[in-house]
C-alpha cells in the first residue's frame, strides 16, 4: 500500500460542472418569458444580469476563501510536531 499526499487543487467543484446548466437556464427563462409577454423588458435584464453576478460573485469568493485557507495551512505548517510522517525525500513517492 503507497502512501499518497492530498492534492488540494485535486477537487469537484460543483460551481464548475453547474455553470453550462445556469447559463441554459438563464436562456430558457429568456424564451418564456419572451413568449409569454412578446417583448423584452429591462426588468428582464436586471434579473439575467443579477443571476450572473451571482453566479461569478461565488466562484471569487469560494476562490478568495480557498486562498485564505492555504494561507494559514502554510502557515501553520512551520509549527508541525514531527516531520517522521509521510516519505522523506521526493524520490520515495
Amino acid at each position: 500500500m503507497a502512501f499518497h499526499f492530498y492534492n488540494p487543487f485535486d477537487f469537484n467543484d460543483p460551481v464548475a460542472y453547474a455553470v453550462p446548466g445556469f447559463i441554459l437556464l438563464i436562456v430558457a427563462e429568456f424564451f418564456l418569458y419572451y413568449r409569454k409577454h412578446h417583448t423584452v423588458t429591462k426588468e428582464f435584464y436586471k434579473d439575467a444580469a443579477a443571476s450572473l453576478e451571482l453566479g461569478i460573485g461565488s466562484t471569487i469568493l469560494d476562490l478568495g476563501i480557498k486562498a485564505i485557507a492555504v494561507g494559514y495551512l502554510l502557515w501553520f505548517y512551520q509549527f508541525r510536531v514531527t516531520d517522521t510522517l509521510g516519505p522523506a525525500s521526493i524520490q520515495e513517492f
